[in-house]
């Protein structure tokens, strides 16, 4: 892996053999055998900051500590492989680092990072695992313990210019439009980003992106959600579907379904 590659897309892998992703806080290796495919996970102190890269072949230690191992029997295994970044399976819930408040009027685009899955597949489609790259923690948003749906948590800074956004390969950037046009601020504490209903693409930098989210306060307090195409300069090359169907690009949402 050179510098600028990307570390996702196919591998090759000859029987016995296995390869490496050091994806951060992640080191994940996956080896071919002649039955079965056995993915190892290790997990990396908080706050690492090692480069990511890919190994082959790599060593399969499996004597490591705090190694986790998982085996997959198949009747034949194949030699190419699959390795590709997904979204969250469930809404994040993001929470500026300092509550932010939108004047009346006003009109922002908040860049949010995004956690990311890495996604191992065996040829046709085959799921064989997904790992989260950093392990986020649940959470419930909702008024009570009965209306209100389980999330992850994200702490973000909530950039409004994306000259400061630095490329996190293991993340990717989710911008929200937050237009005011009520009479009061509009204060952000948290937003719940529909992340499952997004689809995650990569620039022709390397950096990786969802799909825009607008989110419109509107007069008498009603909240819409729109799901937005990216802009003509920031054009994406699909990396990877949305994992909930959507029937289309817009929703209407109560201010706290969105906004707490």
């Amino acid at each position: 892996m050179n510098d600028g590659d990307p570390w996702w897309g196919e591998v090759a892998l000859e029987l016995g053999q296995a390869a490496c992703w050091h994806l951060g806080q992640v080191d994940l290796w996956v080896q071919r055998r002649a039955h079965e495919w056995r993915v190892a996970v290790r997990r990396l102190p908080d706050g690492s900051d090692a480069p990511v890269q890919v190994e082959l072949p790599a060593p399969l230690p499996l004597d490591a500590p705090g190694l986790e191992v998982h085996r997959f029997g198949a009747e034949q295994t194949s030699a190419r492989l699959q390795v590709s970044p997904v979204l969250a399976p469930r809404p994040v819930v993001c929470r500026p680092d300092t509550p932010f408040a939108l004047l009346p009027g006003s009109a922002v685009t908040a860049y949010v990072g995004t956690p990311l899955w890495v996604r191992v597949q065996a040829p046709g489609g085959r799921l064989l695992h997904e790992v989260d790259l950093h392990r986020p923690s649940g959470t419930w948003f909702g008024p009570d313990t009965r209306q209100g749906e389980l999330c992850y948590a994200n702490r973000t800074r909530l950039k409004l210019d994306a000259a400061e956004l630095q490329h996190v390969p293991t993340r990717a950037i989710t911008p929200v439009h937050l237009s005011n046009d009520g009479d009061g601020p509009l204060v952000v504490r948290r937003i719940n980003l529909p992340v499952p209903k997004l689809e995650l693409g990569v620039a022709p930098g390397g950096t990786l992106w969802t799909d825009p989210v607008r989110v419109r306060l509107q007069q008498g307090g009603q909240v819409t959600v729109d799901i937005d195409d990216a802009p003509p300069e920031r054009r994406l090359r699909p990396l990877a579907p949305p994992r909930v169907e959507r029937r289309d690009r817009h929703l209407i949402a109560a201010l706290a379904d969105v906004l707490r």
